[in-house]
């Protein structure tokens, strides 16, 4: 990455600043019967010592080496799985910067019809760039996430419930529990034969 002047219009000097920032993954995917998985990543995401820009090496660009993903899957035979969690708008990634983010928790897959209904629950694991993390229980996710073609309409459904519990919440110098609750709907698929896709999300918290 590079930054032309990026104190441009400050009192302070004007600086520009390049850098490398590299992910690394490795993972491991081991498939004991149609019906039973291991899966681990590990990851590593570096950047050199001099990054001038605000934060510094913060954690959402330096954490030397930790878990990204780690799972079982027991697949109970009822019927196909269909996984497809939004458009991360709410909870995803954040692949945006050079840190994924990731939780410790629970996930079950059901199956209903055509609906795929994904109840969950997961700690926030915040990032300490050189031990490995651990998960926080002061901030917890939790809810539940389905979706399901609609049949009177050329489109697919998301229709989702998220809780989140900070007890550490901090705003304007403020710190207390935070208690939020969103309730959300999302309509997504193509416009008739053509190749342009749409999307409608909206939610109420």
């Amino acid at each position: 990455e590079y930054f032309n002047q990026f104190q441009f219009g400050l009192s302070e000097p004007k600086r520009s600043d390049a850098f490398l920032a590299s992910r690394f993954r490795l993972s491991t995917d081991l498939h004991i019967t149609p019906y039973f998985r291991l899966f681990a990543e590990g990851k590593s995401s570096l950047v050199p010592t001099n990054r001038d820009l605000q934060g510094g090496n913060s954690t959402t660009f330096m954490d030397t080496i930790d878990l990204q993903n780690g799972f079982a899957d027991i697949m109970i035979p009822l019927g196909d799985q269909e996984l497809i969690f939004g458009h991360q708008r709410l909870v995803g990634v954040s692949d945006y910067t050079n840190v994924r983010r990731t939780f410790d928790g629970a996930r079950g897959i059901v199956r209903v019809g055509d609906w795929t209904i994904n109840p969950f629950w997961a700690e926030f694991v915040p990032v300490q760039p050189y031990r490995f993390n651990t998960s926080n229980t002061d901030r917890q996710l939790f809810g539940i996430y389905s979706t399901a073609p609609a049949h009177l309409l050329p489109m697919n459904l998301d229709l989702y419930y998220l809780g989140v519990d900070n007890k550490t919440a901090a705003f304007n110098g403020t710190s207390g529990q935070e208690k939020r609750y969103t309730l959300g709907l999302r309509t997504w698929g193509k416009i008739s034969q053509t190749n342009w896709d749409f999307e409608l999300e909206g939610a109420g918290q």
